[in-house]
């Protein structure tokens, strides 16, 4: 599980955090703290705004390369209040942004969350989120996009149009078909499809020479390798062994059955 359980406990507080890191990593700075409970206020957004400006323009004095923003609420928020919430971050995009709003009752992400350009790390798991913005694809930046254990149901096919997302994880949705040219995104090297009961494994995806792997008995041990994760899928009226078999096989089975 990406966060641990001191992150999985905080998601019954309200709360907002702001890192600064270093591309190697080194935190420059963190700022925390409860937001109240009034979400809809303007209180709360004129404290939102306060806690940016503080951290990014009067307490920090050591260069940093990106923004990690962690965001924790009890209850679900209004569309509004997370565009309000959003357009602050967008006001930074002289950085880039990693957004974390895991553990928290989103139903849907509004669409402004894509004119956040700079952010290069979306996560949205272990939330109520069904889909994913069709105009995902403005997030030019974005490497890593992560919906695991969600209701999600679908990705958009223009998310083929993304030119430096690296890593999907999918696991634990309810997705059941995949973009078919998903697997010709350059830079992907990484797509977890755990658990999932897909229709078919798009022909792109057995094309893109990345690796195949199917035990999972340690999420730790297993997320050091970079590929396609198959634990526990179903295929539609696919033997998922197949997937054991050479590259040059599978393809040739795709091309006598004609799957795409």
């Amino acid at each position: 599980m990406f966060l641990n359980n001191r992150l999985l406990e905080k998601r019954m507080l309200e709360k907002l955090e702001i890192l600064c890191k270093s591309n190697d990593g080194n935190l420059i700075t963190k700022q925390t703290g409860g937001l109240g409970k009034e979400i809809e206020s303007t209180e709360y957004i004129f404290e939102l705004k306060y806690r940016f400006r503080h951290v990014l323009f009067e307490k920090i004095r050591t260069p940093f390369d990106y923004v990690r923003f962690e965001f924790y609420c009890t209850n679900d928020m209004s569309i509004s209040v997370l565009n309000k919430i959003l357009e602050i971050i967008g006001e930074y995009n002289q950085y880039k942004a990693q957004l974390f709003f895991c553990y928290n009752p989103f139903s849907n992400l509004p669409n402004s969350i894509c004119d956040c350009k700079r952010v290069t790390l979306l996560r949205v798991d272990n939330t109520n989120i069904e889909y994913l913005p069709n105009s995902i694809n403005k997030m030019v930046n974005l490497d890593f996009l992560g919906c695991s254990n969600t209701p999600l149901r679908n990705i958009p096919d223009n998310i083929c149009l993304m030119p430096k997302l690296e890593t999907i994880e999918l696991n634990g949705t309810n997705i059941t078909s995949l973009p078919k040219d998903i697997g010709y995104l350059k830079k992907l090297s990484h797509i977890d499809l755990r658990g999932l009961n897909l229709k078919s494994i798009p022909r792109s995806l057995v094309e893109s020479k990345m690796s195949f792997y199917f035990d999972d008995p340690n999420y730790l041990q297993l997320n050091r390798y970079r590929g396609i994760k198959l634990a526990r899928t179903k295929v539609e009226n696919l033997d998922i062994r197949l997937f054991t078999l050479s590259r040059d096989e599978i393809i040739r089975y795709y091309d006598k059955n004609n799957i795409d």
